[in-house]
């Protein structure tokens, strides 16, 4: 039972290790409401960002060496944030920022505590408070299913960035785009739907979730296979001496349950644990338990499998 929870239990480590961040974004898109996002020059009434062309960067420290690896974001003076974004922040100050819950959980920042950022326009090194922690997500827009930030950080509204630095507008909405062209006096570009951001995401988790479930299946399956194998001579043994069909079938079902579905539950339990420290979601959570699941049936169908090889 030891060595099967085990194995099941890093089967468990590896699926969150190596995809929990791509379900934390899956689950921010299926939250989300908007249909597509685009970039446009001008602003919007509702779930309108500023995207800076100059790099703006936040650090832990004054000296700027600790940067933080977060795609940044500026809230424009008059856009109001709907729950149209699963990430959207409340409306900050000018010194304010909100950022994700995976920046907060790796560098062990929180709301009231600050970070540093080189003014683009001034040079000077100012301050800024953390208002508010975000829901888990990696990036803005999802291209290809490909991630290289560890998440975002929102600023408040600063005339100063937006009067002497050149910037785009990033809109969520599900105004149809002849109605959005109109209301920014411009046709927008580069637009990306939501559906294929979920897509992008869904086909770069999918050959990893068919290995992820195809080794618990296996590992399950060696399992059974191999209590069958130490018991298969004593069961033939009182199968040849006329014990009841009944009684050795229940014994062996008991046997084989008694030792898989402990070890299963204990390595799923784990999994949750090590999920909600490193940042748990909707998706993996539904994963989780299709794991279990998976491993469960296995265990059911092996032995009912192996029951009547037994007896040939």
């Amino acid at each position: 039972m030891l060595s099967f929870a085990l194995m099941l239990t890093f089967v468990g480590f590896f699926t969150v290790l190596t995809v929990g961040r791509d379900f934390c974004q899956l689950s921010s898109l299926l939250k989300s409401g908007y249909e597509y996002s685009v970039i446009a020059n001008n602003t919007f009434p509702k779930d309108d960002y500023f995207k800076f062309d100059a790099g703006i960067g936040f650090s832990i420290r004054t000296d700027g060496q600790s940067s933080i690896n977060a795609e940044i974001l500026m809230q424009s003076s008059s856009s109001q944030y709907t729950e149209l974004v699963d990430w959207n922040a409340k409306r900050l100050s000018k010194y304010g920022i909100a950022i994700t819950k995976g920046i907060s959980r790796q560098y062990r920042i929180n709301v009231g505590d600050k970070l540093y950022s080189k003014h683009i326009v001034d040079g000077t090194i100012r301050e800024y408070v953390i208002e508010q922690i975000m829901p888990e997500v990696l990036c803005i827009r999802t291209h290809n299913g490909r991630s290289i930030t560890e998440g975002i950080i929102i600023m408040g509204y600063d005339s100063d960035y937006d009067n002497n630095l050149m910037h785009s507008n990033i809109i969520y909405t599900k105004t149809p785009i002849e109605e959005l062209a109109t209301s920014t006096s411009e046709m927008p570009t580069n637009i990306v739907y939501r559906t294929d951001e979920l897509l992008s995401v869904t086909q770069k988790l999918i050959p990893y979730l068919l290995i992820i479930l195809l080794l618990s299946v296996s590992i399950t399956f060696g399992h059974v296979t191999s209590t069958t194998i130490e018991v298969k001579y004593n069961i033939q043994r009182m199968i040849v001496l006329g014990f009841d069909k009944h009684g050795l079938d229940s014994s062996f079902r008991i046997m084989n349950f008694m030792i898989g579905f402990p070890a299963i539950v204990f390595a799923f339990v784990i999994s949750v644990v090590i999920a909600l420290v490193t940042g748990f979601s909707f998706a993996e959570g539904i994963f989780l338990l299709m794991e279990l699941c998976m491993e469960s049936l296995t265990i059911l169908i092996t032995t009912h499998v192996y029951i009547k090889r037994l007896w040939r």
